[in-house]
């Protein structure tokens, strides 16, 4: 389940617990506790059909998935190279400037950078971030627009972590990088 925090639920840079009921056909879950905080760094992935989850991470030259050749049924993907250009889709990274569009509503034209600018990184190496912000199309959704370092470790699980605000996201999600 993918949710929006109301942008104005905490003081933008302050952290506090409030609580969520989830309703599904009308039936409400019992309420339960949820800490809020400035950030909350996490990458999109897509369930692996070998196993793990792989990143949605895409090439910028060619829109194609940045994961081993021939992973997923149906879908034409392929390693990174070192000194690509990659869009990454994230959540949790925190205020953005200029002001967040409305609860719920895609950033649209208007260009919002991440106020606090994330770390990236591949394979424990820190890549380039050249931007940093709200999808024009999806709300609450990030666009991580990175360059692959060129000495990135080759491979088909290739962990990709975001960092802001001392927060790091889990290696969990993985992209393959060519030679």
């Amino acid at each position: 389940m993918n949710a929006q925090v109301p942008w104005e639920l905490v003081t933008p840079g302050a952290s506090a617990t409030t609580t969520m009921v989830v309703s599904n056909n009308g039936v409400g879950s019992s309420p339960t506790s949820v800490p809020i905080g400035p950030f909350g760094p996490g990458i999109f992935g897509f369930n692996a059909p070998s196993g793990g989850i792989f990143a949605l991470a895409y090439t910028f030259t060619d829109s194609m998935f940045a994961w081993p050749t021939g992973s997923v049924p149906g879908l034409t993907t392929h390693p990174a190279a070192p000194g690509s250009v990659l869009i990454v889709y994230a959540t949790g990274l925190g205020a953005v400037t200029p002001a967040p569009p409305a609860d719920g509503a895609a950033a649209g034209s208007v260009l919002t950078r991440a106020a606090t600018p994330p770390i990236v990184l591949i394979g424990g190496m820190s890549a380039e971030v050249e931007f940093a912000g709200l999808t024009p199309t999806f709300p609450g959704v990030y666009q991580l627009n990175i360059v692959v370092p060129p000495n990135a470790p080759a491979g088909s699980a290739v962990p990709l972590q975001v960092q802001v605000g001392g927060l790091t996201s889990p290696a969990t999600f993985t992209i393959a990088i060519g030679n």
